[in-house]
């Protein structure tokens, strides 16, 4: 069954939501059939400390797979084009179960893929870990991998993914490069563009704790997660200054063509850190990313510029 509505991939979502929270604890908790009434204490303690672990396992794998239906839900909504199954919202659950941590950042990108190459880069990449202090660059780590980084949208859509769950995650930018316009797939602040031979995307490790990056392209979506057992610190990335910068109009006798022109944005980025209680302890500049508004050109009298865009 196809979801082409965010309305569908709710109930689907819910549906199986409430299926995996049924057969959860029931199964797993019984601890080989023991029964806990008549149990020695020290069976018990056992017990309760298997069931508390169990309940955070669940708990985390239920909240995961909320976030990703919300991702879904939005992308839907916005009226992108996503073929998400039911098998594959299935198929989620047992993968956030095998995370090897827990999640510290997700994304999901909606992205059609016409140069057919990022089913086999991200199959290629999944799984690739930063060690503490160990450094990423996207162009090297594809090279290892025997991949070859082609220029274009479908390099540029994996360096987004794989930048926004580092800025998401807190991992440390060492070099991060944007295009000229803000392309469809990329939220403002969130781009990145990789081109081989000219710019790299490179992150590093700053945390105590290993950091693996998951990622697979299904169905006209890039999913990107990274996952840590550094949890300790949490991050929430702040936008200032946010605007968007309207063309001019230039109106010419004659042009060489018309350009209907768009609007351009800007915006600066900062990172907080927020430690166990929630308090914001480290704030950081990440970047200022400016696009520059497209002009529209229209055909007229002698040549004049207008601020007026309609």
């Amino acid at each position: 069954m196809k979801l082409k509505k965010a309305l569908s991939a709710v109930a689907v979502c819910t549906c199986l939501s409430l299926s995996f929270s049924s057969l959860g604890m029931a199964d797993k908790v019984g601890n080989g059939g023991a029964d806990y009434n008549t149990a020695s204490p020290a069976v018990k303690k056992q017990m309760e400390e298997n069931s508390k672990r169990l309940q955070a396992v669940d708990a985390f794998q239920l909240s995961e797979f909320k976030r990703t239906q919300d991702v879904i839900s939005g992308l839907l909504a916005q009226g992108a084009d996503i073929s998400a199954q039911e098998d594959y919202l299935r198929d989620l659950l047992e993968l956030s179960a095998s995370f090897q941590g827990k999640l510290i950042a997700q994304t999901a990108i909606a992205f059609v893929d016409h140069s057919l190459v990022l089913a086999n880069w991200t199959e290629r990449l999944n799984g690739i870990e930063l060690a503490p202090g160990q450094a990423l660059s996207l162009l090297r780590a594809m090279k290892e991998s025997k991949l070859e980084p082609v220029k274009g949208e479908s390099l540029d859509a994996l360096a987004t993914g794989i930048y926004t769950v580092a800025l998401d995650g807190g991992l440390e930018i060492m070099e991060r490069s944007t295009g000229r316009t803000l392309p469809a797939y990329a939220a403002l602040g969130y781009e990145a563009k990789v081109v081989p031979g000219e710019t790299d995307l490179v992150l590093r490790n700053a945390a105590k704790e290993p950091v693996k990056l998951y990622m697979e392209y299904y169905d006209g979506v890039l999913y990107m997660y990274a996952a840590s057992h550094d949890l300790s610190d949490t991050y929430r990335i702040i936008k200032k200054d946010q605007e968007t910068i309207s063309p001019r109009t230039i109106v010419q006798a004659d042009p060489a063509r018309t350009v209907q022109g768009s609007p351009g944005a800007f915006v600066r980025i900062y990172r907080e850190t927020l430690n166990a209680e929630r308090e914001v302890v480290k704030t950081e500049w990440i970047s200022e990313d400016y696009y520059a508004p497209v002009h529209r050109i229209t055909a007229g009298g002698p040549e004049v510029v207008s601020d007026v865009t309609n």
